[in-house]
């Protein structure tokens, strides 16, 4: 068995040198073949990696360029504006704005015109004033009636503007006479907007009102109120021709001929007159209305208004949370004192 044994030895010894060595060249291969990565799966994501790191290099570019752009016009503009022109009376034309009645149903454009809460301005003027309290002597006593009684006790004094708003509204709610001609006007635009301190914007924040130096707005009619033809069914569903039609009775090109009633300011009598209408109920414009049926067409009420106020501008450092604080601050009008800013001035 020893001579046996020593006879194979040689060959067992080159077998295992032969297989270790094999295995070390195999291993060598392999180490060699999993040291890159090569799978198509990797190089799709760092393919995507790169691309997206371009893509966020280029849209990083692009947004500083136009920031520095945005930045140099930025700058343009207050050169052109800061210390050259005061900017407050935007903020008189927002709260004006914010002050309106407006419907906030959705369903709102289903209602009844006459129903809507809205109400149109057709002009805004504005006069400086030395002393506005000249503007407060003036008033009529239809516009002292319709002033905010906490106002009406002491007038305005002292430098400042005085603002003209005329417009018109067809807000009528027949058994309810608080949603009538003047009273509307009131309870819908100055008890709930111009009177107040701040009123609620369209977004949710405070719009300042008085607060930012309006004060003492009234109102009155611009005419006795009157009734004008509403198409109910469309532009021209109810004329018996092609012309163009609008919902309160214009035709293109051809305005409606109205015969204002002689009659000063300072009454809020009432016309219930249908005027220029024939005797059958099919109405005729100033002789340039087709005639239409009676079902076609609705007769609603036209209130035209012009409100007035004063507005002494108040820089928002000197503004006051409290109307009872603003009022105490007040001066009194001094005709020695040194002339004041024109908020206006280049307008």
């Amino acid at each position: 068995i020893a001579r046996q044994v020593r006879r194979k030895k040689p060959w067992a010894v080159a077998t295992a040198a032969l297989l270790l060595t094999s295995t070390a060249i195999s291993m060598g291969a392999n180490g060699l073949s999993y040291g890159t990565v090569h799978t198509e799966q990797w190089e799709n994501a760092v393919g995507e990696e790169e691309e997206l790191s371009t893509q966020i290099s280029t849209l990083t570019a692009a947004y500083d360029k136009e920031k520095a752009d945005f930045q140099k016009i930025r700058n343009q503009a207050k050169y052109l504006v800061e210390g050259r022109r005061n900017m407050e009376w935007l903020e008189v034309y927002k709260a004006i704005n914010e002050s309106l009645p407006r419907d906030i149903n959705d369903d709102a454009e289903t209602l009844p015109i006459e129903h809507r809460n809205r109400i149109s301005i057709t002009s805004i003027t504005c006069e400086h004033s030395k002393n506005v309290e000249t503007w407060f002597a003036q008033l009529t006593q239809e516009q002292k009636d319709n002033m905010n009684p906490a106002e009406l006790a002491a007038g305005p004094k002292g430098e400042g503007y005085i603002f003209r708003l005329e417009g018109v509204h067809y807000h009528h709610e027949e058994n309810n006479p608080e949603s009538q001609t003047m009273l509307y006007l009131i309870n819908a635009f100055l008890e709930p907007g111009l009177w107040q301190w701040t009123v609620e914007a369209e977004d949710g924040s405070q719009q300042d009102v008085c607060k930012l130096g309006i004060s003492h707005a009234t109102a009155e009619l611009n005419g006795l109120p009157f009734e004008i033809p509403y198409y109910k069914n469309g532009l021209q569903a109810a004329l018996e021709d092609n012309e163009p039609v609008s919902r309160t009775g214009m035709i293109a090109s051809r305005p409606i001929t109205r015969r204002q009633p002689a009659l000063g300011r300072g009454t809020q009598g009432r016309s219930r007159g249908r005027r220029d209408r024939d005797d059958d109920g099919r109405g005729a414009i100033g002789g340039t209305q087709p005639a239409v049926d009676s079902e076609d067409v609705k007769w609603i009420e036209q209130t035209n208004f012009i409100v007035s106020f004063v507005w002494q501008p108040k820089p928002v450092s000197e503004r006051t949370d409290e109307p009872a604080a603003a009022a105490a601050e007040t001066p009194a009008a001094d005709d020695t004192a040194a002339e004041k800013v024109d908020p206006w001035a280049g307008k």
